[in-house]
């Protein structure tokens, strides 16, 4: 593992079996939304080109909180480029705007950003966030446990682990813990590994029948040092 401080951020490179190392340092937050928080992952897209073409790319995508603010109980950061902006890949594919929204830090809600005229114009959502926290923006809760469900929707009663998130596994590595999510529908399936302290981890994307695949973990992790 490599990490250094370069100005006021700490960066952490993650090869091999460093996730594993970095895994064991003291936990700060459960996932991190400071300002200048930066994520890298790498891996491949896959998307069909006709019919019977299918085309790949290995690529290196970024996430970062471009801007955070504390409400009381909600912490609101403005994310640019989640690896949700690969699912249905096209080449010049733009980082998206997202919303996370954090609850008494025990609650996450990740939406997309209202459509705006420029990414200059990109601002953090005002007044009642309440309308921003729907079950079907939910993507991570504490505690879990394995085979717990989240985010469902509630008018299904089927409790077959579809068309909700499914907690598959939950890794101890004390102080800090793993999470993997699968979340199954009738035409797609998408995996998240999440790591307190770190955030998502890996993102795992497949539609069962137009080509669209993503699979990518990361790489490098940057938090900037609190002041």
């Amino acid at each position: 593992m490599r990490t250094m401080a370069i100005g006021a951020s700490i960066i952490l490179i993650l090869t091999g079996s460093v996730l594993g190392q970095i895994m064991g340092q003291p936990d700060t937050e459960v996932f991190p939304m400071r300002k200048g928080t930066r994520w890298i992952y790498r891996g491949e897209v896959a998307w069909q080109t006709s019919r019977k073409a299918r085309s790949t790319r290995r690529l290196d995508w970024t996430m970062e909180v471009v801007d955070s603010v504390q409400r009381g109980r909600y912490k609101v950061a403005l994310v640019l480029g989640h690896p949700k902006d690969l699912t249905w890949y096209e080449k010049g594919r733009k980082p998206g705007c997202h919303i996370l929204i954090a609850v008494d830090n025990t609650k996450f809600y990740l939406r997309e950003c209202e459509p705006s005229a420029s990414r200059e114009k990109l601002t953090l959502p005002e007044g009642d966030l309440t309308g921003l926290t729907g079950e079907e923006n939910l993507i991570l809760k504490f505690p879990l446990r394995q085979a717990d469900t989240f985010g469902g929707d509630p008018e299904r009663d089927a409790k077959d682990g579809m068309y909700a998130w499914y907690v598959q596994a939950v890794r101890q590595t004390p102080p800090r813990t793993e999470y993997v999510l699968t979340y199954r529908t009738n035409p797609d399936h998408e995996v998240d590994t999440y790591v307190t302290g770190i955030g998502l981890t890996a993102f795992v994307y497949s539609h069962h029948g137009t080509v669209s695949e993503v699979n990518v973990k990361l790489v490098d992790f940057q938090i900037p040092v609190p002041k």
